[in-house]
């Protein structure tokens, strides 16, 4: 299954900046169609759901949003701070990099993200976890925009997602960016709460933190006798 925040930010962008003339008036906001309803089903899906990336770019790059923002605005602002990897794209300036995306195919999508999470894994191997970062971040960007369509691709669109969290993770461990690292951990957690690299990491983010209480418990989650839980336990006493 999709993540949840990735799809409430899709569901968003489609419902706010896809082609329709949105009216402002000072009493409410009051949405006029360009195509009649009954028209709908004759477009292609991708006539249909295409998104004005015009709109959505002006959106994140204006700097003088009104102090009152409007409902989408609220929305999409809660989504993009609650997820990491959506916050750095909104701070990117190019929008036609996602397009480009957007228009692949789910399988061109998912090679791409692959090719980027080697990539990465490359650079961590020389110890170079910048250059590594942005590699994953790279990745991580195709699984705003892709939407399996068979459980194959179900299966490798989860793989692929979690590995890269948790090897930004690892990254932001190495960069000593711990609250990064938190969060990233969480992206693999919330997919999969049984990640048992996402948990030992978070033992170890907690362990670096001096937030010794919560790495005890933390490493509680994970099997005693792993070797590696022994001796991030040891380092507790």
């Amino acid at each position: 299954m999709l993540d949840s925040q990735s799809y409430d930010f899709a569901q968003l962008v489609l419902k706010y900046y896809s082609p329709k003339v949105t009216k402002q008036t000072k009493e409410k906001q009051v949405v006029v169609e360009d195509i009649p309803i009954e028209n709908t089903e004759k477009m292609d899906s991708k006539t249909k759901y295409s998104i004005d990336y015009n709109k959505f770019q002006q959106y994140l790059e204006n700097p003088n949003k009104p102090e009152i923002k409007t409902k989408e605005e609220q929305e999409m602002d809660d989504l993009i701070k609650s997820n990491p990897y959506l916050s750095q794209m909104a701070c990117t300036h190019d929008r036609r990099k996602e397009r480009e995306i957007y228009d692949k195919s789910t399988d061109e999508k998912l090679e791409n993200a692959d090719y980027f999470k080697k990539e990465g894994n490359k650079k961590f191997q020389e110890g170079n976890y910048e250059q590594a970062s942005y590699f994953y971040q790279k990745a991580l960007l195709h699984f705003d925009y892709t939407f399996p369509d068979t459980p194959e691709e179900e299966k490798k669109f989860q793989q692929l997602q979690e590995q890269c969290n948790n090897n930004m993770a690892q990254c932001k461990f190495m960069q000593q960016k711990y609250e990064d690292a938190l969060n990233y951990c969480y992206q693999v957690l919330k997919q999969n709460p049984n990640n048992q690299k996402a948990i030992f990491r978070k033992a170890k983010i907690y362990l670096a933190q001096r937030e010794f209480e919560k790495c005890e418990e933390t490493l509680s989650l994970l099997q005693p006798a792993d070797p590696d839980v022994q001796v991030l336990k040891g380092q507790l006493k």
